[in-house]
């Protein structure tokens, strides 16, 4: 929670200092996400109702096509672009 928040923190303060120039930052949550690591946390579960890692590559990249000067220095959620 803490790494999370310094990230959201370390984009506000680039958006501040460097959208002038034209800069976009922003940091992404990409939600849950089919892995094994996911697999382990869940104890062996069931998986299958997550976004495939393909997916959510795809989702980042309609997500990085698609920003524009209001997305600086917010978090987003990349489930909007899936």
């Amino acid at each position: 929670c803490a790494s999370k928040h310094a990230v959201e923190g370390l984009m506000k303060t680039v958006a501040e200092e460097h959208g002038p120039a034209g800069i976009i930052s922003a940091s992404v949550a990409p939600g849950m996400v089919q892995t094994e690591m996911l697999k382990a946390a869940l104890l062996g579960g069931e998986v299958s109702e997550y976004q495939t890692p393909e997916e959510t590559a795809q989702g980042f990249v309609r997500m990085c096509s698609a920003l524009t000067h209001e997305h600086n220095g917010q978090g987003l959620d990349i489930e909007q672009w899936l």
